[in-house]
């Protein structure tokens, strides 16, 4: 198998994560794909799960950031950063300001905490499947999962975002 390209990567790993999310309304996916620069989620329409390469960079050690090259043949490793985002509808204040009723906020407190257990399991499973399928001539080099923070509330939505490293080698042919 030949090397994924970064887009690829990031098609299969939010193919994984849409698998390993409940789908079952009010709780739907309605949005999922790929995204250019940074994720907009003012209209998640109740459930959006979409990834973004966020930048690439250099590296001598995977996946520290260094920016100094060898005279042989620049930096060993290129570095990419996604963001993948799970965004669901959360309850917010009714249209005269009364507040949501606890048991409906903590329904969506769990169904975030499962969509973080569930969307990390999946990726790291994918990413390893990526990684082991080929050995020393894998799909990919390496891969390294980030920190996941909560978003939100938002528009009545909120979720999560994940950071994830993916790493190649350089090819030193010019």
């Amino acid at each position: 198998m030949a090397t994924l390209t970064p887009y690829e990567v990031a098609v299969a790993i939010v193919d994984c994560a849409y698998a390993a999310v409940d789908h079952v309304a009010p709780n739907a996916i309605n949005r999922k794909g790929v995204v250019p620069g940074e994720i907009a989620w003012d209209d998640c329409q109740c459930g959006q799960l979409v990834i973004s390469e966020n930048r690439r960079y250099g590296s001598r050690n995977f996946p520290l950031e260094e920016i100094d090259h060898s005279a042989e043949c620049g930096e060993p490793w290129i570095v990419v950063e996604y963001t993948l985002s799970l965004t669901r509808c959360v309850p917010g204040p009714t249209a005269n300001g009364k507040s949501p009723a606890i048991a409906d906020l903590q329904s969506a407190a769990q169904q975030l905490s499962e969509d973080m257990t569930n969307t990390r399991r999946a990726v790291m499973c994918c990413l390893t499947t990526l990684y082991e399928e080929m050995g020393a001539g894998s799909k990919i080099e390496a891969f390294e999962l980030g920190q996941q923070n909560t978003v939100g509330p938002q528009g009545d939505c909120a979720g999560h975002e994940l950071l994830i490293f993916v790493g190649w080698t350089q090819d030193c042919g010019c």
